[in-house]
């Protein structure tokens, strides 16, 4: 028994000693995870240069560069896409697997934002960078489009459009309004007999 009694003081010394060791581990270990990521992130910025818009931001640091940033939901499905593809930049926002529901794209030409529902566009804002051109378009089921507002150079119209004849053309009824003058309603058949209506008529 007294050899027993004075072996607990040892014990207890070995047991802190193995606990101190045991914190000094997990802070190790969290100081060098801590290193990876900050490693990682580093050498993406490696030779990446601050521009001078981005130089300009405040608190502007180190920049990151990629081709690509995926963001995943908690089953690991792609939620969101920033990409630089051969056309330009482009964020998607997808609302099922492997189906956009919101794409905004800039290209050399302009800028776009386009929702869609089960991959079939439904609605699309386009700008062009070398006019003043706007286009706001909607689609129905069979990929086509139904409606359609555009403003070219103070021109302002919107069209509805019918159905497609065998020559690719469609009908339509639209209402124009010109940067001068009166406003008009124009109408075309698929025989393409075509009828304007100003309101002075």
């Amino acid at each position: 028994m007294p050899t027993e009694l004075s072996s607990l003081p040892l014990l207890e010394q070995r047991i802190d000693a193995l606990e101190s060791a045991n914190r000094r581990l997990r802070f190790a270990g969290s100081l060098l995870l801590v290193l990876a990521v900050a490693g990682c992130l580093g050498g993406a910025a490696v030779g990446a240069k601050p521009t001078q818009a981005e130089a300009s931001l405040p608190g502007a640091g180190a920049v990151v560069e990629a081709d690509a940033f995926v963001l995943r939901d908690g089953k690991g499905g792609v939620a969101a896409r920033l990409e630089v593809g051969e056309a330009g930049p482009r964020l998607v926002l997808y609302g099922e697997p492997d189906k956009p529901g919101v794409v905004l794209q800039a290209h050399p030409f302009g800028s776009e934002i386009r929702m869609e529902a089960n991959g079939v566009p439904r609605v699309q804002l386009e700008a062009s960078a070398h006019a003043s051109i706007a286009r706001l378009s909607f689609w129905d089921d069979a990929n086509r489009v139904m409606l359609q507002a555009l403003t070219e150079s103070g021109l302002s119209s919107v069209f509805l459009l019918g159905e497609t004849n065998a020559k690719g053309v469609r009908a339509n009824l639209g209402m124009v309004m010109p940067p001068e003058g009166e406003p008009r309603i124009t109408m075309r058949t698929a025989d393409l007999k075509v009828k304007n209506i100003g309101l002075a008529d």
